[in-house]
């Protein structure tokens, strides 16, 4: 199930169209694609565990939807990364991120490639913002 914006559901939005007969169940349905891609597509946050994960961690796409920018900062540890979508970070390959560092992403291919991976045998935690 879907939840979108006032706590309406598409499945509220199906019911109250069938019973008041105001609304088709299309109606009812685009409404509540409406309504989710404006809440979708706003500004959201994240924390993200850069771990040891072969092939590196990517930032979540379900959070990051279609943000053309990203701010982010290190905490807890040192990680190394890359944005190129080819390259796996390694704790020798890639981009070196110091903790308390910042780290702007300018543009979707930024944000969709971000790969991270930790140094050491502690895992760093990165808090981005994504901005529509």
């Amino acid at each position: 199930m879907v939840e979108i914006a006032n706590k309406w559901t598409i499945d509220n939005l199906k019911e109250v169209s069938m019973k008041k007969g105001f609304l088709t169940g299309t109606m009812a349905v685009l409404m509540a694609v409406l309504l989710t891609a404006s809440v979708c597509f706003g500004a959201s946050y994240e924390s993200v565990t850069i771990d040891n994960t072969s092939g590196g961690v990517p930032l979540s796409a379900a959070i990051y939807g279609r943000a053309t920018s990203a701010f982010c900062t290190l905490e807890t540890a040192q990680i190394r990364f890359t944005l190129d979508g080819a390259t796996a970070p390694t704790a020798a390959v890639g981009h070196i991120l110091e903790v308390g560092q910042t780290l702007t992403l300018d543009n979707t291919y930024k944000i969709k490639n971000f790969r991270g991976f930790r140094t050491t045998s502690t895992s760093g935690a990165l808090k981005c913002f994504y901005d529509p």
